[in-house]
């Protein structure tokens, strides 16, 4: 619901898919770890970068500005690489 999974559609899903495309489509990314919340999800991938999407009229991404990424992760730039 609300994109937060990542898909580029706002309904819910009942089973686990693939996220096929993100913000940055011409990169394959590999992730390692995902966590999602009520409006937005988060995810690490295997270079220590994390991405979210979702809900994000209060900041809530991470991207600088008051705005929904509802359809594609996108790296939080201001973000040191994560170790895990």
């Amino acid at each position: 619901k609300n994109g937060r999974l990542g898909f580029s559609s706002i309904l819910e899903e009942t089973r686990f898919r693939r996220v096929e495309r993100t913000a940055m489509n011409e990169e394959v990314l590999w992730i390692q770890d995902v966590g999602c919340g009520f409006a937005h999800t988060a995810a690490l991938d295997t270079n220590g970068r994390v991405l979210t999407c979702g809900e994000g009229t209060t900041g809530a991404l991470g991207h600088g500005t008051p705005v929904s990424d509802l359809f594609f992760l996108k790296i939080v730039e201001g973000l040191p690489r994560v170790v895990k």
